[in-house]
């Protein structure tokens, strides 16, 4: 194993001492630009989970927006009505996972917040970050429906 490592590692090293800058560097902030203006959304990063790929990203973001943009307060406030905290706390974790992924990183911390109320079976402390994580999701709709003749 040592003797592989060591015959690997060197190699790799030679390779990327001699790539051109432009092949180590990320296209993400060029390729950013190429997205209007979205609240709530860092497209640079959203771009980066999509592999620097704009057509990709703009799928998921369309995704996003036609399912947990769509579906979620319906889904998590169900899940609150009932106490089904077990689903809540699913769908809120699906949600705060989506939402980091296209780059809405405070809707991601919102969804944090939520997931872990419905963990402790908070029911005042959910219902709050409910609504603070519906009215965010709100703007970052609006924005993504911009986009959705391009989808």
């Amino acid at each position: 194993l040592r003797t592989v490592i060591k015959h690997t590692l060197p190699a790799m090293n030679s390779r990327i001492a001699h790539a051109a800058p432009e092949q180590i560097e990320p296209p993400s902030s060029k390729e950013a630009a190429a997205f209007p203006a979205l609240p709530g959304i860092d497209t640079a990063a959203g771009m980066r989970y999509a592999n620097d790929r704009p057509h990709n990203y703009r799928k998921i973001l369309c995704l996003f927006h036609d399912t947990h943009g769509k579906n979620f307060a319906t889904l998590a406030r169900e899940a609150l009505e009932t106490q089904d905290w077990e689903d809540a706390a699913r769908h809120a974790h699906s949600f705060k996972s989506a939402s980091r992924m296209i780059g809405a990183g405070q809707l991601g911390d919102l969804g944090a917040e939520f997931e872990d109320a419905c963990r402790k079976r908070q029911i005042a402390a959910a219902q709050e970050k409910l609504d603070r994580l519906l009215a965010e999701l709100q703007t970052v709709c609006s924005g993504l429906s911009s986009l959705r003749e391009t989808c």
